[in-house]
């Protein structure tokens, strides 16, 4: 009967650590080729798992100690080919992958001798692994160990000295899987003690101790007094007395802490009121705040103004009904021209003059002049007017178009006005800046509501108008837009040129 296991497990439960055969192993620097029963140990990386497999049997299992395996996505392992594998026959199951690997418990999807017997179906998550151990007697794979922590089942049961672990004697079993020589090591750097393979405690324990290893085996350390650190000394850990911290040389509310020399700290008494903490000839301390604005107002209602090379300087307040304004390249208090209104002109019907082709018509609604705009042809109407004396266009200039529709009381309008600059221009042709559009604007639900729609003109769009010009407005409705979709005609009640 072939009852082999990788080393005794019963020195790792000592500790509670679960670690697969290979692990300990690699930990014990065994670096020969070892057997389980008749089979040598070996590492295989199988093609991932793309399924769920029965009867798992990848190229290299006969021979194999660790399995690492990986999957496309959760899949589940039905069982194992046993094979002649013998009684006691250990595999280390890990998961390489990113997707869960799944052990079905008892699923007769795979032969009888293959199956697990697990208790439960168990998930192998992504990074972790298990160890299974071949039962003889039941003719199934068992569950040993895993290396994810918390879980009820992680180990076969074993006797209360440790001694027997599922009816393997550790001593005879071991040094057959290892050979003697290799067995014999293990003990050495295990520090075992003889007849139970388990780590020996030196000298007498107490509570608090600590195990730890040395250079040569497995030393006790006891627990330190109050108030002690453990320490590392280069070749070995101690306790020792905690370094004391930072004494506080703060003495004074409002004190800080600054370095001192070599950032030893000291103390740094509050300053006075008003004072700043900066520093001064490299070192931190509280002084007068020197960077701040001399304030020059002095009368209620003064304001601050840039002087030469941006000098503040106190601008006293002005006189009733003045406005700041710009008088030969500074702020100043002045007589506000423009009269207190925005509006610049405006024009109805009556103030057209039409151009020579495709132009609105005049027609009236209820005794009121109207402008009718096609639905299928641009056409357009031209208003002359001029500029008043004070107008301001640092912001550009506003069109505010009243109109209704004939009949519609849905749909949108797209409206689109150019300005023509009159003073020095040509007049024996058109001279009118590029066109602005609106955005679409939706008729009234309503038959008989005025809609007004705004077009803004930036101070580069008014072809170079200025206060006091003649000028020409060409106001169009742009019915070939495919944003232009009302149907019937646009009825125009007037239009307002505004300052923005």
């Amino acid at each position: 009967m072939h009852n082999r296991i990788i080393i005794t497990l019963a020195a790792i439960l000592c500790f509670g650590v679960p670690l697969s055969a290979q692990q300990l192993i690699s930990d014990l620097n065994v670096q020969r080729s070892v057997r389980i029963g008749s089979a040598s140990t070996g590492s295989i990386t199988p093609d991932q798992i793309t399924a769920s497999v029965n009867d798992y049997n990848p190229t290299g299992l006969a021979t194999a100690l660790l399995l690492r395996l990986s999957s496309d996505a959760s899949r589940t392992i039905t069982g194992i080919a046993a094979g002649t594998t013998p009684a006691g026959r250990s595999l280390v199951l890990s998961n390489v992958g990113a997707q869960p690997i799944i052990l079905a418990n008892e699923s007769s999807s795979s032969a009888a001798a293959n199956r697990f017997a697990i208790g439960g179906s168990y998930t192998i998550p992504a990074g972790a692994g298990v160890s299974v151990l071949y039962d003889g007697t039941a003719s199934r794979w068992r569950l040993v160990s895993t290396t994810k922590e918390g879980l009820a089942g992680d180990f076969q049961p074993l006797s209360s000295n440790l001694t027997i672990f599922a009816g393997i004697t550790p001593s005879a079993n071991t040094q057959s899987f290892l050979g003697a020589a290799d067995y014999s090591a293990m003990r050495t750097q295990l520090s075992l003690v003889p007849g139970t393979d388990v780590i020996g405690v030196p000298g007498s324990s107490a509570e608090g101790d600590l195990l730890y290893r040395n250079a040569t085996v497995w030393t006790r350390l006891p627990r330190g007094t109050t108030g002690q650190v453990l320490a590392s000394t280069a070749t070995t850990i101690a306790w020792t007395a905690a370094s004391s911290g930072m004494t506080n040389p703060m003495t004074t509310a409002g004190d800080v802490i600054k370095g001192g020399a070599s950032g030893t700290p000291e103390r740094l008494a509050i300053g006075t009121n008003g004072q700043v903490l900066k520093v001064v000839g490299g070192a931190l301390a509280w002084d007068t705040d020197s960077g701040g604005m001399t304030n020059p107002m002095t009368t209620l209602g003064d304001i601050i103004r840039g002087a030469a090379s941006g000098t503040p300087e106190r601008l006293g307040i002005g006189t009733e009904g003045q406005v700041l304004k710009v008088s030969s390249g500074v702020a100043a208090w002045g007589t506000d021209s423009g009269a207190g209104s925005l509006t610049l002109a405006r024009f109805t019907p009556l103030d057209n003059q039409p151009p020579a082709a495709t132009f609105s018509t005049f027609d009236t609604r209820n005794s009121i002049a109207l402008l009718d705009y096609d639905a299928d042809t641009n056409e357009s109407a031209v208003f002359v007017g001029t500029i008043p004396d004070g107008a301001d266009f640092t912001t550009g200039l506003s069109v505010r178009i009243m109109w209704m529709a004939s009949t519609a009381t849905s749909g949108n309008v797209v409206w689109t006005t150019a300005f023509e600059r009159c003073n020095g221009s040509n007049l024996n042709s058109d001279n009118f800046a590029a066109g602005i559009d609106s955005a679409p604007a939706p008729a009234n639900g309503t038959s008989g509501i005025i809609t007004v729609t705004t077009i803004n003109h930036s101070g580069a769009q008014i072809g170079g108008l200025v206060a006091g010009d003649l000028f020409r407005v060409k106001l169009t409705r742009n019915a070939t837009s495919g944003s232009d979709t009302m149907t019937g005609d646009a009825e125009l009640i007037a239009i307002e040129i505004r300052q923005q």
